[in-house]
């Protein structure tokens, strides 16, 4: 079962996240570009998440989400543990969001110009003052898009004992 999953992975999954990859990131350009970047910057993506994780067939559970606050920011942070999280966070939190990456995916054919229009934005690490004139980047962009307020803090959310912060995570059982 294990190889025939490796075969559907690179003979139908891998080329149609290709092709969705390529579709999404014209979506996205063409569609901040025309106007409404609030929508085009993030549900385009979404669904590409969303498409990713069905097309290799993993099962999510979230957990929590009803403890986020609407109109409350927060800052969500992707620790890299597992080759999904990108894919969980813009798929599966329902909330809107700008990403922070490396400057280097700039770069990337047609994703780095979709994530440019999207205002995500760009770490730049080449020295302090890259480093802060990406903090004054990232400052302007989420002033313009978001209504910034400091984020609640786990220990407020977790009043009572009973809430939770979202907890994203692919169910252990393997297709």
């Amino acid at each position: 079962m294990k190889y025939l999953y490796r075969i559907y992975q690179l003979l139908i999954a891998l080329p149609l996240i290709a092709i969705y990859t390529l579709i999404t990131s014209l979506m996205v350009t063409i569609g901040c570009t025309l106007g409404n970047g609030h929508f085009w910057g993030y549900y385009p993506g979404k669904w590409w998440a969303q498409f990713i994780i069905r097309i290799l067939l993993l099962p999510v559970k979230v957990e929590g989400r009803e403890n986020l606050v609407k109109g409350q920011s927060y800052v969500f942070v992707a620790n890299h543990q597992g080759a999904f999280d990108i894919f969980l966070i813009y798929g599966f939190l329902s909330r809107n969001f700008k990403w922070m990456m490396k400057r280097q995916l700039r770069q990337m054919p047609f994703v780095g110009k979709a994530c440019e229009s999207a205002h995500h934005i760009f770490v730049d690490k080449r020295g302090a003052s890259k480093i802060r004139e990406t903090y004054d980047r990232a400052r302007q962009t989420l002033q313009g898009a978001i209504q910034c307020r400091p984020a609640s803090s786990p220990k407020k959310l977790a009043a009572n004992g009973k809430a939770r912060l979202p907890t994203l995570c692919p169910s252990a059982r393997k297709p």
